[in-house]
């Protein structure tokens, strides 16, 4: 439940991706962090914060990850 130091640690990922968009490891792994993002402003009761992220989650997560894929649950159980 340390929220706000996910938060900053996940405004920090979504900014050196949103640097990186031309690099292909970037591009393959960048809903992880849009995905986590969501689920910590659902957490912390900000639903309109959170559909913003859950919006880039479901766009770029990969259902062939693991954790994405588990992630895209999540977001179908909201």
């Amino acid at each position: 439940e340390r929220y706000a130091d996910a938060e900053a640690s996940l405004d920090e990922a979504i900014l050196v991706l949103e640097e990186q968009l031309s690099s292909d490891e970037a591009a393959r792994n960048r809903g992880s962090a849009y995905c986590l993002m969501a689920q910590v402003l659902d957490a912390q009761t900000l639903p309109e914060e959170a559909d913003e992220f859950w919006e880039t989650c479901l766009i770029e997560a990969n259902a062939g990850n693991p954790d994405e894929d588990t992630w895209l649950g999540v977001y179908e159980q909201r």
